[in-house]
């Protein structure tokens, strides 16, 4: 075969890849909610008053393999008691919760670290990432998010991110976050 048209059919590839690229982005973006039993978005509690938040995520499109969070809060507002997986709503194969650590970026916050990770996948569907036990502590007003590296968290091991079971991570653009 002539040069010029292997030269030709080189050229036609790239461009038949370039012009399908857009189609074959990811659409399987996740929602991130933090609320209370009764759903709200809003907790309100008197010091030494105990309630339970949960991390659901909604992963409407493929499975998902595993996740790492990092809950931030204000520690003179809120006191992290315990962590659990919620094996009534997802049952992760492999679940961890990490710990509450100081925050470099922002000493007046600190984040609740857990992670999971699922060989099989969970979902697609609504999943739940954890049930986390607080306390007030003190008056006060903290918004709990999902920290990000590095904006956040300085330390990339405890981002917050979520992937399927490929280990190709998931885009989360959205977030519900809760008022404490």
């Amino acid at each position: 075969m002539n040069k010029k048209y292997l030269f030709g059919i080189g050229i036609l590839l790239a461009v038949l890849l370039v012009s399908t690229a857009p189609a074959m982005a990811r659409t399987d973006n996740v929602t991130f909610y933090l609320n209370a039993s009764d759903g709200s978005h809003e907790v309100s509690v008197v010091p030494g008053e105990e309630v339970t938040i949960y991390l659901d995520v909604d992963a409407p499109v493929n499975k998902t393999g595993g996740f790492e969070v990092a809950v931030m809060f204000d520690p003179d507002v809120l006191e992290c008691l315990d962590i659990t997986e919620n094996e009534s709503v997802t049952n992760w194969m492999l679940w961890t919760f990490r710990g509450v650590w100081d925050n470099a970026v922002n000493p007046n916050l600190h984040y609740m670290n857990f992670d999971a990770l699922d060989f099989g996948g969970q979902g697609p569907g609504l999943l739940r990432f954890g049930d986390m036990r607080v306390r007030g502590v003190d008056p006060g007003v903290t918004i709990l998010y999902l920290g990000v590296w590095p904006d956040d968290v300085l330390d990339g091991n405890n981002r917050s991110s979520t992937a399927d079971t490929h280990g190709d991570p998931k885009d989360w653009d959205d977030m519900v976050e809760l008022t404490f």
